[in-house]
């Protein structure tokens, strides 16, 4: 090997950063494989064969986070392949994924992460390296620093409105509030005592996750422990996957001089840590009976057990040194070779698209799943954000007002019963451009004729026997295949719970 290659091999391929910014990447990488395991079925072919190219390469990055860490090759793989799995996720045209029944058709919250988090890693690293050329400073201590704080924006700034967009009236409507999902826990769970949790409320929740991000900047070390214990009930009614993320990016509060408690408590610890995740294995197995694989379930409890555990010892060493440095402030670890342009500006971003739902630009993405927002023309519940900041003139949504499915003499007939995956029925509602493609798609594909009426931006229309008239199939081609606003969404009234 020339040295030329040698020296760009090393480059590539060496550990950057400090242990703080290795041990987020790993944990990271360890969240995304938490969602490829989601995916997984009992028959591994046919888990190769049902899912495309994109999705296997983005197992493949996940695990090079995972086992590699903050090295510029596995960063560099991950960010290509996120960007690119994002991309196709988005594309309404190539969205619609089936793994035995198990559908990855909808957007989540932390699909955004997975893109932002090594690609903000790759940009540390980078000033880093241009620092050290330019002021001589330590590279990997710059892009340590930096990076570390860009993972306390991401988290405060992320779980600050999680909490934020579920104040609004349908959240706090239990008739119709997403908070009904947390039934799944006594339904899925066979634990002593877990009947608790049907008493939960709204306001219970809202409050839980504000308290997070306050906790972290007031005092760093319980805010993690906190944040830990809070996404817990979360991770066990389905999304691990966001969890992981968020527990990911929370420990960007660790100091360096952490690494000299946490790795020689693992060192101790390990063999302990092995005994309670052998145990913990059988039963887990016998009290979940859920519906999604249970693999990754249990694997969210036994790295979350260990990141628990290192916590507890970090916080009663600090204890032990000096009980007032539990109160330190947000910055605290930060030290002044952090670049504050590259948090400043991530604060900026963050900031501009968790507002995008209610300025109309989009919804997906924007840390509000599950919160059961409404933001657009046809209905406006937050209690704090006026309607008066939605720019657009009109939403993207199509408001369906009348159907008549007929059959080929243009008589009237029964809805078909078809399911999502072959398309869906077109009914009363709002729906997305791309979910309305879709539902007329399943249509055409059934031979169901209709007669439909509906606005769009604006205007009204009416087709009668629209899949023979060549003008609504024109409509229809050319409407927006992008997958950035709820499929679908009530007339009016109540919004019901969507993802």
């Amino acid at each position: 090997m020339t040295p030329r290659r040698r020296i760009a091999s090393h480059w590539l391929l060496a550990k950057r950063g400090g242990w703080r910014m290795d041990c987020i990447v790993r944990l990271y990488g360890w969240a995304t494989v938490q969602h490829t395991l989601q995916a997984q079925v009992v028959d591994p072919l046919i888990y190769l064969r049902s899912i495309p190219l994109d999705y296997h390469l983005f197992s493949v990055a996940s695990l090079l986070l995972l086992v590699f860490g903050c090295r510029i090759a596995s960063l560099a793989a991950a960010t290509g392949t996120f960007a690119w799995f994002l991309a196709n996720v988005i594309d309404g045209s190539r969205a619609r994924w089936e793994v035995s029944g198990y559908f990855l058709s909808f957007i989540a919250d932390e699909f955004l992460l997975y893109l932002v988090v090594p690609g903000l890693a790759l940009v540390c690293i980078a000033a880093g390296a241009r620092r050290e050329r330019t002021a001589g400073a330590y590279a990997d201590a710059v892009a340590d620093d930096t990076f570390a704080a860009c993972c306390r924006v991401l988290v405060v700034g992320g779980m600050a409105f999680a909490a934020l967009h579920k104040m609004n009236e349908d959240f706090f409507d239990p008739a119709v509030s997403c908070m009904s999902l947390h039934a799944r826990l006594a339904r899925w769970w066979d634990v002593p005592g877990i009947e608790i949790t049907e008493g939960v409320r709204a306001v219970h929740v809202v409050l839980v996750e504000a308290l997070s991000p306050a906790v972290l900047l007031v005092s760093p070390v319980v805010g993690m422990l906190y944040t830990l214990a809070m996404l817990q009930p979360f991770a066990h009614i389905g999304p691990g996957a966001f969890a992981g993320t968020v527990i990911a990016t929370s420990l960007g509060f660790l100091r360096a001089e952490d690494e000299r408690v946490v790795r020689p408590f693992l060192r101790r610890a390990w063999p302990w840590l092995a005994a309670a995740w052998i145990v913990l294995l059988p039963l887990s197995w016998r009290a979940y009976r859920g519906e999604l694989p249970w693999l990754p379930f249990f694997t969210f409890d036994a790295v979350a057990l260990g990141v628990a555990a290192s916590l507890v010892a970090l916080l009663v060493s600090r204890l032990r040194e000096d009980g007032r440095s539990l109160l330190r402030g947000p910055l605290s670890g930060i030290g002044a070779s952090c670049l504050a342009a590259i948090p400043l500006a991530v604060a900026v971003l963050l900031l501009v698209n968790n507002m995008t739902p209610y300025l109309g630009a989009k919804y997906r993405l924007s840390f509000a799943m599950l919160s059961n927002l409404r933001a657009d023309s046809g209905r406006w519940n937050h209690w704090i954000f006026p309607r008066w900041l939605h720019l657009p003139a009109h939403d993207p949504f199509l408001r369906v007002t009348e159907v008549r499915i007929t059959d080929r003499e243009g008589r009237l007939r029964p809805p078909p019963r078809r399911e999502v995956r072959d398309g869906g029925v077109l009914t009363v509602g709002t729906f997305a451009p791309y979910s309305f493609a879709r539902r007329v798609d399943g249509h055409r594909r059934g031979g169901d004729e209709f007669d439909v009426s509906f606005t769009y931006r604006g205007a009204p229309y009416r087709f009668e026997r629209a899949l023979s008239d060549d003008a609504f199939g024109a409509f229809v081609d050319a409407l927006p295949a992008r997958r950035l606003f709820q499929a679908k969404l009530s007339l009016d009234g109540p919004q019901r719970c969507v993802h």
